[in-house]
């Protein structure tokens, strides 16, 4: 099975997506925004890679990022 097939499996399975729920701030934002606010350039526009249904995306968009997801995982990006 490929990675893809393996991703795509896990999101069509819904007591392993559960934690997909839940459009909250996530540790990684903490970090991310801690790793923002110490550069020197102003960042406003964010690619979340393998975004999934785009947890972080939302939650960094809602901060006031030009936020974008990409994943390869079809049925998370649609969802």
């Amino acid at each position: 099975m490929t990675q893809k097939e393996a991703w795509t499996k896990a999101f069509l399975d819904f007591e392993k997506r559960r934690w997909l729920f839940g459009f909250k701030q996530t540790r990684i934002i903490d970090l991310m925004l801690q790793y923002i606010k110490n550069k020197k350039e102003k960042i406003c526009r964010v690619l979340d890679v393998g975004c999934g249904s785009g947890r972080n995306t939302i939650a960094l968009a809602n901060l006031g990022f030009e936020a974008y997801g990409m994943d390869f995982v079809a049925p998370a990006i649609s969802f």
